[in-house]
C-alpha cells in the first residue's frame, strides 16, 4: 500500500523533472546563441578596426587648419568653423570604434613630431601642434579612464606650450574645458592634484588676448564648476582675477557715466560675456570651496564689488519716474552680472542678504526704467534670479516686494512683473498662511491684466502680456488654488481665455500662446470646479 501511495508522488515528481529539462535547455541554448553573437561582434569588430583606424587618420588631415587662416574674414573663418565641427563627428564616431587608448595615440602623434622636431632645432609647427590639441577635444564623449596615463601626460603639457599665436592658446583652453569634468573626477581617484595652479595660470595668460580670452574664461568656468572642491590652493588667484575682471567688460563705461575714472593698469580686455563666466566660475567655485561655516560670508563678501558700483550709481539718478537716462542705460551691463551671480549661488540664506543690499538699486532703477521695456526687463530678471536663489529665507523682503510689486505693474504693465510675482508664489504660497497677504495682490494683478486684453486686437498686440498673465495663473493653479477660485480673479481668466481660443482660429502663430492658455488656467479650473 506504501508503494501504490508513493506512486502519484514520484509521477508527480517526474513530470516536473521533464517540464524543467526543456526550459534549461533553452536557457543554455540562449546563453550559447549570446556568448556567440558577441563572439561574431568581436570578431567584426577587430576586423573592421583598422578600417576604421585609417579614417581617423584621413579625418585628422582634413582638420588641419588652412595656410591663409588668419587672413580670412569672419565669415570665411565661420564657414571653416562649421567644416572642421562636422569632420570632428566623423572623428568622434570613429573613435569609438577604434577605442580610447588607440586613438589618443593616433591623434597624439602630429604633437608627438612637434616635440620632435623642436628638439631637433627645427621651428615650432603651431599648427601641427594645434590640430593634435582640436582633435583630442573633439572625442571628449568617449569614456575615458581615470588613470589614463596619456590624457594626464596631456593636460601636465598644455602650460608649457607657447602662449602665441593666440589660436593655440584658444584651443588649448577649450581641450582644458572639454575635460574638466574628467579632470575632477581625476583629481577626487587620486590623480593630476598638481595639475590645477599650473592649468589656472596657463588660463589667465590667455586671457591677456582678446582672441584666447574666449576660450580661457569659458575654461575658468568650466574647471571651477568640474574641481571646485580641489581648488583651495588657487583661491588667492581666483581673487585676484575676480577683482582685475569686474573692472573689464562694461565696467569702464559704467564708471565714466557716473564721473569715475577707470583703473588704470588694468590692461586686460574682456568682452562683457567672458566676464560673466568668470563671475559664474568664481562663485561656483567659492561655493564648493569654502566650509560651511565660512560660506554666507564669503559669498556676501564677494558680492560687494559687485555691489558698490551700482549703489554708488543709482545716487546719481534723477527721482522723476521713466524719463530715461544715460547713466542707467550705462550701468544695466552691471545689473546683469547680478543676474550671473544669482543664477550661481545654491546657499539660500547669503542670496537673501545679498537681495537685501541689492534692493535699493534695484528699486531705484525700476523707478528710472519706468519707460524701457527692455531696461525693466533686465531688472526684473536680477529680482526673478534672486528670489529663486534666496528661497524662502527671503521671507522678510516678502512685505516690501508685495507692496512695491503691484504698485509699479499698475504703472508700466510691465509683464515683467508678473514673472517675478510667480516665483513668490512659487516659494511662498503653498502655506495657507500666504492666503492673506499674497492673495489679494495675485487677483488685483490677475483682473489688471485681464483689464488691459479686452479684444482680440489687444491680445494680439501684447503677447508677453498674455503670456505672463497665463503664466502666472498657471502657477496659482499649481501651488495655491484656492487663491484663483475667487469670483474677481477666475471669471475674467476664463473670458480672456476663450478670446485666445477664438484669435488661435484665426492666427495659427498664436498656437503656443493658446496652448499656455489651456494647460495653465481652463483645464486645472475645470478640474478644480468640478472637485
Amino acid at each position: 500500500s506504501n508503494s501504490l501511495a508513493e506512486r502519484p508522488l514520484h509521477r508527480h515528481r517526474d513530470e516536473q523533472q521533464q517540464q524543467q529539462q526543456p526550459s534549461l535547455q533553452n536557457g543554455l541554448a540562449a546563453a550559447t546563441a549570446t556568448a556567440g553573437q558577441a563572439a561574431e561582434q568581436q570578431r567584426q569588430h577587430e576586423f573592421f578596426k583598422p578600417a576604421f583606424e585609417k579614417l581617423l587618420c584621413l579625418v585628422r588631415s582634413r582638420m588641419r587648419l588652412p595656410s591663409g587662416y588668419t587672413s580670412m574674414r569672419s565669415r570665411e573663418r565661420a564657414e571653416w568653423r562649421r567644416h572642421r565641427q562636422t569632420w570632428g563627428e566623423v572623428l568622434n564616431d570613429a573613435a569609438a570604434v577604434v577605442g580610447e587608448q588607440r586613438s589618443l595615440q593616433l591623434l597624439l602623434q602630429p604633437l608627438a613630431e612637434v616635440s620632435v622636431a623642436v628638439a631637433g632645432g627645427k621651428e615650432f609647427d603651431w599648427k601641427k601642434a594645434e590640430l593634435a590639441l582640436h582633435c583630442v577635444r573633439s572625442i571628449n564623449d568617449l569614456n575615458f579612464a581615470l588613470s589614463d596615463p596619456q590624457l594626464q601626460q596631456l593636460l601636465a603639457a598644455l602650460p608649457s606650450l607657447p602662449h602665441q599665436p593666440p589660436q593655440l592658446a584658444y584651443t588649448s583652453a577649450l581641450l582644458l574645458s572639454a575635460y574638466s569634468e574628467w579632470l575632477g573626477q581625476a583629481i577626487t581617484a587620486g590623480h593630476c592634484r598638481d595639475l590645477l595652479p599650473r592649468l589656472l595660470n596657463m588660463l589667465l595668460v590667455s586671457l591677456n588676448d582678446p582672441y584666447s580670452a574666449i576660450g580661457a574664461a569659458q575654461a575658468i568656468k568650466d574647471v571651477c564648476e568640474c574641481c571646485g572642491t580641489h581648488m583651495g590652493p588657487c583661491l588667492e588667484q581666483l581673487m585676484g582675477l575676480y577683482h582685475k575682471t569686474l573692472e573689464a567688460g562694461a565696467a569702464a563705461k559704467a564708471a565714466a557715466a557716473v564721473g569715475v575714472s577707470p583703473v588704470q593698469g588694468n590692461s586686460t580686455e574682456l568682452h562683457e560675456d567672458d566676464v560673466h563666466c568668470v563671475i559664474k566660475g568664481v562663485v561656483l567655485c567659492i561655493s564648493r570651496c569654502l566650509p560651511d561655516t565660512q560660506l554666507v560670508s564669503g559669498l556676501t563678501t564677494l558680492a560687494r564689488p559687485l555691489l558698490g558700483p551700482l549703489m554708488a550709481a543709482t545716487q546719481q539718478f534723477t527721482p522723476s519716474l521713466g524719463s530715461g537716462d544715460a547713466v542707467l542705460a550705462a550701468q544695466l551691463p552691471l545689473f546683469d552680472r547680478l543676474t550671473t551671480f544669482f543664477g550661481s549661488m545654491r546657499q539660500q540664506e547669503a542670496a537673501a542678504s545679498i537681495l537685501q543690499q541689492a534692493w535699493g538699486p534695484l528699486d531705484i532703477g525700476l523707478q528710472r526704467a519706468a519707460g524701457d521695456r527692455d531696461a525693466l526687463e533686465r531688472l526684473c530678471r536680477v529680482l526673478r534670479y534672486g528670489i529663486k536663489a534666496s528661497g524662502k529665507a527671503c521671507g522678510p523682503m516678502l512685505p516690501i516686494l508685495l507692496e512695491a510689486l503691484p504698485s509699479k505693474f499698475q504703472q508700466t504693465r510691465h509683464p515683467s512683473y508678473m514673472y517675478v510675482v510667480s516665483e513668490l508664489l512659487k516659494v511662498f504660497a503653498a502655506e495657507p498662511a500666504a492666503d492673506a497677504s499674497m492673495g489679494p495682490i495675485l487677483a488685483a494683478l490677475l483682473t489688471s491684466s485681464c483689464a488691459a486684453l479686452t479684444t482680440m486686437e489687444a491680445m494680439d498686440n501684447a503677447p508677453d502680456l498674455v503670456d505672463d498673465t497665463y503664466l502666472l495663473a498657471g502657477r496659482a493653479a499649481a501651488y495655491c488654488p484656492r487663491m484663483l477660485l475667487v469670483p474677481h480673479a477666475l471669471p475674467p481668466l476664463l473670458d480672456r481665455a476663450l478670446v485666445g481660443v477664438i484669435l488661435l482660429v484665426l492666427d495659427r502663430s498664436l498656437y503656443a500662446v493658446a496652448c499656455d492658455i489651456h494647460a495653465a488656467v481652463l483645464f486645472p479650473a475645470l478640474s478644480l470646479l468640478a472637485a
